[in-house]
This record gives C-alpha cells, structure tokens and sequence, in this order.
C-alpha cells in the first residue's frame, strides 16, 4: 500500500471514530435535557437515563474498537518496537507453560507489568495481531475513560479528535510508552480528585509497564501539590522562569539525572547522551516541524486562559505547567532523548487541556477556534505520521 492509501486508510477511521464520540456526547447532551422536564416522574426518568447512557456508551465503543482493529490487522514487521517488544514477545509467550518460565527466557527486558499483559494475551489467543489489538484496546479505552470523566467540563470529541491526529500512530509503534501514557491520564483523573490512594495504584501499574513512568508519576504529583500556591498572576514568571532555567542550564541538569538515575531506571541513563554538541535553538525547530504546531497550541491557550477571571478550575494550572513540560521537552529532544520521553508524555494531556481552553471564552468564537485547531490537528498529522520520513507507521501493509 503506497503513502497515499496508507493516508486515506488512516484519515477514515481517525474521522469516523471522532464521529461516533461526536455522536455520543450529542446524546448524552439531549438525554440530559429529557431528564430536566422528567423531574415529576420519576421512574421515567431514571429508565430513559439508563436508556440513554446504553445509547451513549455504544458509539463510544465502536469508537476505540474501530483504531484498535486496523492496528491488530497492521502487519508486524514495521516499527522497531512492533518488532521487539510485540512480535518477539509474543513468540517467546507462546512457546512457555507458565509466566515464571517467560521471566527467565524473555530477551525483550520488558517490564512486568507489560510481560504479563503479553502473557495474558498469548494463553488466549495466538499470533501478534492481537497484541497489537488489545495494547489499543486498552490505551484507546483509557483515553475515553479521561475525556467522560472531564466532560462537564471539555468537548469530548474534540478531545479524542487531538489523540487521533496527534497520537494514535505513535502509539502503533511505542507500545508499552503509549500504554504507560494512557494510565497515567487515568492517574490524574485520581488526582484531579484527590483520591491518592488510586493514583498511587495507577502509576505503579504504568511503571509496571514503563518504567520511565515513575519520574512522570512523580512530577504529576509534585505539581498537583504545590498547584494552590502557584497564583494565576504569577503564571507568567513563573513559566518563563522555568523554561528559560531548564534552556539554559540543561546540561546541568543532565549531570544530576545521569547520577539519580539508577536501579531500574538506569537504563534510561543512555537517553542523556547528546544527540548534538551544540546548542542551536533554529536546528531544534526545523528537526521538529511539529515543534511549530505544538507551540501555537501552547502560545494561544496560555493567551486564553490568562483572559480568564471566573471560568477557571483548580486543575487549570496545572494542566498549564504539564504543558509547559511537554512542550520544553519537545524543544530539547532534537538534544536529549530523554527530553523526548518526557514531552510526549507531558503533551499526552494536551488531551484534556486543549479541549479545556477551547470551553473558555474568547474574542474569536467557539465555533471558530474549534475549525482552526481541528485543521492544525490535521496538519500535525500530515507532518508528523505522513512526512516526517522517519515515522515507523506511515506506510500501512495488511498481516
């Protein structure tokens, strides 16, 4: 299949499944209008409740399902991690009795948490295909589950259309990153909450899949605790303190990761070698075209949210500094891969943030925000997935 199938394969499934969560929330918006005039019956409201969020539910699950098939039906000799960490895997899976037998053959050093999903999958079912499958499964599943529990206070579908574009064929490729990813939006949704305990639980089970995640867990909470003394009018310094510091003083910080970074983490240690030896800001941009989009998003909801006064909720802030993470990381990963690891971890929340800004009010309308941003989501794809030349998933081939 050349480049341009591939694209047209893509872009009609990524449309397709934002429609049905399109449709899913425009349901659910009418079922909630039914219920308001159904106050006086009781019995009737509670059953065309029930009625309705079976109704809701259902596009929302041919809505994860849909990516999730074309991703087990995507042949497994492209990706470098497709090949590694799913087709080996689940031929060292398949050929063991038992997981501890698995332990001591595994050549992959995957995780637990990611060996035994593997495991799992291989004592039902054989072939790569549907590792390929349920992995999807279970971020897709996972990226729904973040947007219904914002959705009183950001567009669904708007959401899910910025996974799409934006990160779906990343995820057919980094497979246990992408699943450690999806955990921790769940983890925040903890968070958002207050509920420690279940966020604890949901970043150990990302670690268990990616290590990598327990830094990630750790900044999350971090910043989680110190969001109420970080005051709106103080944003800006503070963000421009930050960046600048982390810009600057990078290699630095370099020095005292490389010595913190140890146990399981140590093999982590190798992403802090220097992709370049000089630090050219103009070389950042132009190795990472995507850079610019992400950059836009960032400038234009930092504009918005600073315009707000009494639309504002106490996770904003901190969605804002997750923000600032992913895009300084994205900046730096032409440098440091490990800058890498965290952006794209960081800008997974971009999920929920940009949805979020576009609720808030500004000069240009809703309608109009939403139109520009959905194009630029379609741009990010065209230049990240389709033309980047070193995507590991452009090119779609059948099993």
């Amino acid at each position: 299949m050349n480049l341009f199938l591939s694209g047209l394969l893509y872009l009609t499934v990524i449309f397709v499944s934002v429609f049905f969560v399109y449709i899913s929330e425009r349901k659910g918006k009418s079922c909630g209008k039914t219920s308001v005039y159904s106050t006086n019956r009781n019995i009737t409201a509670v059953n065309r409740n029930k009625h309705g969020s079976i109704k809701n539910i259902i596009p929302l699950v041919i809505a994860v399902i849909l990516p999730s098939i074309l991703a087990g039906l995507r042949s497994d000799e492209i990706g470098t991690d497709v090949l590694v960490y799913g087709k080996l895997m689940m031929q060292e899976a398949d050929r063991v009795s038992s997981f501890a037998e698995l332990n001591r053959i595994d050549t992959t050093y995957t995780e637990y948490g990611y060996r035994f999903f593997a495991y799992l999958i291989s004592r039902i079912f054989n072939g790569t295909g549907w590792l390929l499958f349920y992995t999807e499964i279970l971020i897709l599943g996972c990226v729904i589950y973040t947007l219904y529990a914002f959705k009183d206070d950001i567009s669904m579908w708007k959401g899910y259309a910025y996974y799409m574009f934006c990160q779906y064929h990343v995820s057919l490729n980094l497979m246990r990153q992408s699943m450690a990813i999806a955990i921790l939006l769940v983890s925040f949704c903890y968070l958002r909450r207050n509920k420690y305990l279940k966020f604890l639980v949901s970043s150990l089970i990302a670690t268990t899949i990616h290590s990598f995640s327990l830094i990630i867990a750790i900044l999350m909470l971090i910043i989680w605790l110190v969001k109420d003394s970080i005051k709106t009018r103080h944003r800006k310094k503070l963000f421009i303190t930050f960046s600048i510091g982390l810009v600057v003083f990078w290699q630095y910080i370099v020095i005292f990761l490389s010595r913190i970074l140890t146990g399981p983490l140590y093999r982590y240690a190798r992403y802090l070698v220097d992709n370049n030896s000089s630090f050219v800001p103009l070389h950042a941009v132009l190795t990472s075209p995507s850079f610019l989009i992400n950059l836009f998003f960032f400038i234009t909801a930092y504009i918005t949210m600073n315009n707000q006064k009494n639309d504002s909720k106490d996770y904003d802030n901190v969605l804002f500094f997750y923000s600032v993470l992913g895009i300084v990381g994205t900046f730096l990963q032409v440098y440091l891969t490990i800058m890498y690891r965290l952006g794209i971890n960081f800008i997974a929340f971009n999920n929920i943030y940009l949805p979020r800004v576009l609720e808030m009010r500004s000069r240009l309308s809703k309608k109009n925000r939403s139109i520009i941003y959905v194009l630029l989501f379609f741009l990010y794809w065209l230049a990240d997935c389709m033309l980047s030349g070193h995507s590991s998933t452009a090119i779609y081939l059948f099993r």
